[in-house]
This record gives structure tokens, sequence and C-alpha cells, in this order.
């Protein structure tokens, strides 16, 4: 399905449904690829578009915004009626359109009247190629065009020829009435003389006007033959006038690889009256160089004479820049994560494919919301004011989202966010760059919960109990009040493991840590430290009473039977021994040492109990 992304002017602008990557591209970053379509945007002479091959525009140029007279470039590029070339152009386009789609590669070239959105029309030349969509890509392919305004130029040339023809005109009514009158021959001849210092400053005009062409000039008598050239053609080819007018465009100005067997049949078109428009390879004759170049082709009348005028235009650093931007597109489309870009309010303008495969969003289904339909709620707004505040500040952002994708799914992506910068330093875009590493993040909470619980019970092991210990002390010292840790040993375990079996010895370890679980507080926490030996660590308790209590709750519990695979092993009993802090002491060594002794007092018995240490100072 073809994508599409309503860009705005002076900014990258929309790319649609087209591969964009091409193999050498040498682009390292982002920020790189965004500078470029800055850059080629912003500075191109002339409107630039791709469009379906139905014609409806995708992506769109400042240049060529300016000069339909549009506010910007999302009204032309999402899906209004200001969307498609018909709507400046009319049903002219159609027949364009079908001949490039049929010739793809080929450059198709009219000329068309288009209307602005203020309805006045201005005179522009368009060129049309068909790119088709690369094999096994499910693209159907794209228009690229460029849109050059020749108003101002077709008028000074009609103007020109216009002045010239009436010189013409007046030149010849006075010549007869020469010849018709001897007696009024002295006031002719002053008359000639007048109107030829006007065809002199005529020609002197045309002259200023050709040497201030942007374009190298031919001028072809109707047998092809030069008959002259302005300045800028003599600095592109490198050649004197006289030696400009004596070379052959055929020999001389064409590349070894030009496809010179057309241009007959170009000429006979342009001699009945039909402008044609193409690229060319083009050669200077001093060095053999070759270069691009955009040739327009068209008959004119100059001085009573048809002439061939072909206007020349080195194109060479645009076919590189066009290139390179395909290039880059096709990197983004094909890029291996995700890839976001925002207006400065944070609405979404593009998003590549990559985004749509690890968010099962689609473009549509983006394009104008913003990135926080993502949001999952695992975040603080704090998290989010902060990242906002550096991308304010024009910096870029680095960090990891717990992301939620359309179907309901959390995502672990690690994130890029940079602010695209115009030359006033104001913000134009955001960019996102995300990759997805919830499979990174899911083998890392695994190792983490390998190296810190019990993989039996489930229950944290020796290493995170010791934390949890010291975690206790430490609150107890800043905000006072009391913890305690019990300390429990199984009595009659042994016998289950070496009666039943280790299978049953392992489903008596579960049962115990959730029989203990269930006495607890949500706060407090049961570890297994190792074999049959399991602390509990309870917060914030008024009093030793209120620990015995729990301690008492958790030996009532574990002295009913335990019934292992179905089998009855009779009753194990427990031995509790508890140490209080601050009462007994803060480090965790003290306090598991105390509980411990208490524990063995208990056990000393060969009944379930429960002691305190503080008991044993009193014997």
């Amino acid at each position: 399905m073809a994508k599409r992304w309503c860009g705005q002017a002076l900014e990258p602008y929309p790319i649609h449904g087209t591969a964009l990557k091409r193999k050498g591209t040498g682009i390292k970053s982002s920020e790189e690829l965004c500078r470029i379509y800055r850059e080629i945007f912003e500075n191109s002479p002339v409107g630039i578009f791709t469009a379906t091959p139905a014609g409806e525009f995708l992506m769109v140029n400042p240049t060529l915004v300016r000069m339909l007279g549009c506010e910007n470039g999302r009204s032309m590029t999402c899906g209004d009626g200001q969307s498609h070339l018909v709507s400046y152009c009319g049903d002219v386009c159609f027949d364009h359109l079908r001949e490039a789609a049929e010739h793809p590669g080929r450059t198709v070239v009219f000329e068309a009247r288009p209307l602005r959105l203020d309805s006045t029309a201005f005179l522009a030349r368009f060129s049309l190629r068909f790119v088709p969509g690369s094999a096994g890509e499910e693209q159907e392919g794209f228009m690229e065009g460029m849109v050059e305004d020749i108003t101002a130029q077709r008028e000074a040339e009609e103007a020109l020829s216009r002045n010239l023809v009436s010189v013409e005109r007046k030149v010849a009514e006075r010549t007869a009435e020469l010849r018709e009158s001897n007696a009024m021959l002295r006031a002719e001849v002053e008359e000639r003389r007048k109107i030829e210092r006007e065809l002199r400053r005529s020609r002197h005009n045309l002259r200023v006007v050709l040497d201030g062409s942007y374009d190298a000039i031919f001028v072809h008598d109707i047998s092809g033959r030069i008959i002259d050239v302005n300045r800028k053609m003599l600095e592109m080819y490198g050649v004197s006038r006289d030696r400009a007018l004596e070379l052959s465009i055929v020999d001389d100005y064409s590349a070894p690889d030009a496809p010179v067997h057309e241009l007959p049949q170009r000429w006979d078109r342009v001699v009945a009256g039909e402008p044609q428009f193409f690229e060319w390879m083009a050669k200077r004759p001093h060095d053999g160089t070759t270069f691009q170049v955009e040739v327009y082709l068209r008959k004119a009348e100059m001085e009573g004479d048809a002439a061939i005028i072909a206007n020349v235009r080195d194109i060479s650093d645009r076919a590189v820049t066009y290139r390179r931007i395909r290039t880059l597109s096709r990197a983004v489309e094909q890029s291996p994560v995700s890839v976001v870009i925002t207006d400065p309010e944070g609405r979404v303008e593009y998003v590549n494919p990559k985004f749509t495969e690890v968010t099962g969003y689609s473009m549509a289904e983006v394009i104008g919301r913003t990135p926080s339909m993502l949001k999952s709620g695992a975040h603080p707004d704090e998290f989010y004011r902060e990242l906002w505040a550096t991308l304010a500040a024009g910096r870029e952002w680095r960090g990891e989202f717990l992301n939620e994708t359309k179907d309901g799914r959390r995502i672990w992506e690690s994130a890029s966010i940079s602010p695209v910068l115009g030359p006033d330093g104001a913000v134009l875009h955001y960019v996102a760059v995300k990759e997805d590493i919830t499979d990174r993040k899911e083998q890392e909470e695994r190792i983490r919960h390998l190296a810190l619980y019990d993989p039996l019970t489930g229950l944290p092991n020796r290493t995170l109990c010791m934390d949890r210990i010291a975690q206790a002390s430490a609150r107890v010292a800043r905000y006072g009040g009391r913890a305690a840790l019990l300390y429990l040993d199984l009595n009659k375990f042994k016998p289950v493991n070496d009666t039943f079996g280790h299978e049953a010895g392992d489903e008596v370890l579960r049962e115990v840590a959730t029989r203990v679980k269930s006495c607890l507080r949500e706060m407090d926490t049961a570890a297994r430290i190792g074999g049959d030996e399991f602390v509990i660590i309870l917060q914030e308790i008024e009093s030793v009473e209120e620990a015995v209590n729990v301690a008492e709750r958790v030996r009532a519990s574990l002295d009913k039977p335990f019934l292992p695979c179905g089998r009855h092993c009779g009753d194990l009993g427990v031995s509790i021994g508890m140490s209080i802090c601050p009462d007994h002491g803060q480090s965790v060594d003290s306090l598991i040492k105390k509980a411990d002794q208490a524990m063995y007092r208990v056990k000393g018995t060969g009944k379930s109990g429960v002691s305190v240490w503080e008991d044993l100072s009193e014997e």
C-alpha cells in the first residue's frame, strides 16, 4: 500500500511509497540525511515534485509551493483538492502522464498554463519521467517532475520577436515609399536611418537579453547551422565565439554516447512548430569532457527569417542531487530501524515501513497524531518533560521507551530524537530513530532474575536477600521504627528427599514458599537462602509482639501436612529464629547471626517453635 507524508514548505517534503535506498551511499546518520534534504529543497531553482502515475502529488519542494501560490506543501499532498497535477493544469496532463507511464525512463516535456490558487495563470514547462518500482517491492512506481516558470522568458522572446517584425515592416513600408517618390527621398532616407538605429538598438537589447540568460543559447538557421550563441554558451562549452559558430552540434557538441540519431526527428517537429524539451549528454570540444544538460528547442522568427533557438542548461549537479535524494530516500524506507519525522508541535508527518512493522500502525493511522499514542503509562510525566526540555534546547535526546503497540503488546525501544533546525535556529522538524530492543531487555531481565532469584521457588536468593536486609536497616536508620529478620529451617525435610525423592522435595519447597508468602504483607520479603533454609524480612513493625505474631502464623501454616505428588509425607515442622533491628544491631551480618542463633535454640528442642534473640540473652 502506498504511504503518504504530508510535508510543509521549506521542510523535508513528502516521501510516498517510493523505495528510498541505493547501495554505496556513504550516508552515516539521520542528521546528514536531513541536512541534505533541507539544502536540496531550499536551494532548488525549479519546482520539483513526485506524483503517483495518476498525477497525485506525493512530494513538492518550496519552489513549486511558491510557484503555485499555495500556503504550504501539506495542502498539496494531503489528499484534498490541491493534491493533483490536474487541479492546476487541467485535463491536458492526462495524456502526458500516460505517455510517461508507458515509456519508463523517458522524459516527457510539455508546456501548460497552470492556475495558481488565486486563479492567475502562468506559462510553465513541465518535464515528467516515470520511475518504476524495483523488482520485489510492492510499489507501482512514481512520477518525477520538474516545473519551470517560463512566463517572463516567453513574454520577452515574444516581445523581441514582435519588435523585430515591427521594425522590418516599417523598413519595408519606408522603402516602398522611397521607390514611389523621389521627391521624398531625403526624408525617407532620414527615416530609414532612424529605423535602422531602432533596429540596432533592438539587436543590442536582444544581445543583452541573450548574454544575460542563465542558459546557454544556440541560434540556428532552418538548416541547422549555428548562426549565433550567447556568452553563457561560450563559458559552458569553453570556446570562442568564432570557433563556436564553426562547429557542429552532432560532431562537436554531443557526447559519444548521445543518441544523435534522434535529432533529425526532433528537428522536424520543431520546424513544424512543436517545441521539444529533452535531456542530452553534451561535450566540450576543447577537452572532450561530457556533462548532462537540458535542451529546449523552439522555432522563432528573427529579422524575417525562421530560426531554431536552443536553450541549454547544465543539470549535472541537479542529476547528482536527484540520485542522492533517491538513494537517501530508499535508505530511510529500507532502514532496519524505525524512523519517525514530526513537525515542531510533535505531530507525525512521516513514518517508515519498519515503524509499521514494529508498532502495527500504518502511516495513514499515525499522520497528524503525536507519538504519545504509543505511551504505555510506564514512564512518569517528569520523564517526558525532561525529554522535551532537551529537544527545545536544540539538543539530541537519547534514551529508552517502554511503548505499547496497536495490538496492546509492550515493547522496549532505544531512541535517538534530534531537532532539525532552520537557518534562524527555529525547529522545523523532529526526527526519531528507534530500535526495538524488547528481546534484549527480556534477556537482560532473565539474566537478572537468575542472578537474584531462586529458580525453584521464585523467591529472592541469598544475594538479593542480603540487599533487602541492608535496605531495611538503612530505612530504620533514616526514618526510625523497627524491622524484623526471621530465620526459618524446616525440621524434617531430609527424610522427604530420602523417602519420596527429590521431585517430592522440590514440590514441598515450592509449597513452603507459597505458604510463607501468604502470611506476609506486600512490603515484606521472603527469601530462600539455601537447601531448606528461608529468611523473612518484616518492614515497619510496631513492636516485637507484631513480629512474633507473624512468625507464629508462618509456623502454623508450615505445621500443616504436605502432600507432595499426592502422597502424605508427615508433619515437617519449622524452627524460626528472630532478630530485631535496631534492638539487636543494624549490620546485615549481626542480624543474620543472631536470628540464626535463635533458630538453633528452637532446633535443639526438636519441635516447631519461634524464638527471639533477646530470649537467649536472658538465660
